[in-house]
């Protein structure tokens, strides 16, 4: 006979969940590391070709302005999650839970910061 008590919970299983997060985590951090990287090879290799210097420099906001607007609006987002918990949200008629949740605050925080960029630039 064994001391444990036989104890079934509806409850999730918290560490397969932190499993995925820090799955999930790394992943992300392993895309932003190869943008950036794929960025400064592009930077050191074809900077001294003017086509290149010429297209980066008249479509900045394109290149670099917008997809630091989604890391950054994708930070704003983890950050938010880590202090708080669980993005949740109720708009009249609508309930936003589970992933939901972080993916139309992201949606939000970026649509946000690329229009402040726009209209500052």
């Amino acid at each position: 006979m064994t001391d444990e008590p036989n104890i079934k919970s509806d409850e999730p299983n918290i560490k397969s969940n932190e499993r995925l997060d820090t799955a999930l985590r790394i992943i992300g951090v392993r895309i932003l590391v190869l943008f950036v990287a794929a960025f400064l090879v592009l930077v050191f290799t074809d900077w001294i070709q003017s086509d290149v210097r010429s297209v980066v420099i008249a479509h900045s906001g394109a290149i670099v302005v917008l997809p630091a607007a989604g890391v950054f609006a994708l930070l704003v987002v983890a950050i938010f999650q880590f202090t708080s918990g669980n993005v949740e949200f109720e708009v009249p008629g609508f309930k936003f839970k589970g992933a939901s949740g972080p993916i139309l605050m992201w949606i939000i925080a970026y649509a946000v910061i690329a229009n402040s960029v726009h209209l500052l630039w």
